[in-house]
């Protein structure tokens, strides 16, 4: 039998951080083989413009929830934010300076 102090409020942060570890380890395999590669033929620039974009609006909500509930329990999403839009910010950027390559070098092969 668990400890009586252990309340629901705790089994709701173990949720949230394992819900924010597998979230996070979604985005890792992605990540290194994009830095190790900088192959981004096959990965969607939209996929990568969109969820940074979801990140920021979760991330401000998440903030304003520290700010006006004083949600601690929050603390694991926000972590996962954030590091979710580094990792896809990563990606993003440098699926933007391939595909900018790729026209590039698709000009000089016209002209």
């Amino acid at each position: 039998m668990l400890h009586s102090s252990f309340t629901s409020w705790h089994w709701v942060l173990v949720l949230n951080i394992i819900a924010t570890l597998i979230w996070i380890s979604v985005l890792v395999p992605q990540f290194i083989k994009t830095i190790r590669t900088k192959d981004t033929k096959s990965i969607s620039i939209f996929m990568y413009l969109f969820y940074p974009l979801s990140n920021m609006m979760w991330i401000s909500y998440e903030i304003f929830m520290l700010i006006s509930a004083s949600s601690w329990d929050i603390i694991a999403m926000l972590i996962n934010d954030c590091v979710g839009l580094i990792l896809s910010l990563t990606i993003f950027t440098i699926k933007v300076i391939n595909v900018r390559k790729y026209k590039k070098s698709n000009n000089k092969k016209v002209k």
